[in-house]
């Protein structure tokens, strides 16, 4: 038990439900401590709803990291191509200003 409520994965479920329950108390959620302390139903019926809310929350997480895996993989994609641009100009930027040193040689001897 002490294990559980230490994981990371614990809290951060329990500061969602703490912020659920504050900013969007229609949706129901609430902590299964809350429930059992400040209410007055049956404990079963609290295992099962927070059995059940936790289910919710376990999806909208994995929702979020299937929705950020392509978005990271995306924004890496583009970094490479920028980089890759800009290195590409930075490289053409040199060729023309060697151009311009070969035409300042060929004019001070014709000079």
């Amino acid at each position: 038990m002490r294990a559980d409520v230490v994981s990371p994965v614990y809290r951060l479920r329990k500061w969602i439900e703490e912020k659920m329950n504050v900013y969007l108390p229609s949706a129901g959620f609430a902590t299964q401590y809350s429930r059992v302390s400040f209410g007055n139903v049956r404990y079963s019926e609290v295992e099962r709803l927070a059995q059940k809310q936790g289910n919710i929350l376990l999806g909208g997480m994995a929702g979020i990291v299937a929705l950020l895996i392509p978005a990271m993989g995306y924004a890496s994609w583009a970094l490479w191509r920028w980089n890759r641009a800009s290195h590409a100009s930075r490289v053409s930027v040199k060729g023309i200003a060697s151009l311009g040193d070969i035409t300042e040689r060929i004019g001070r001897i014709f000079t």
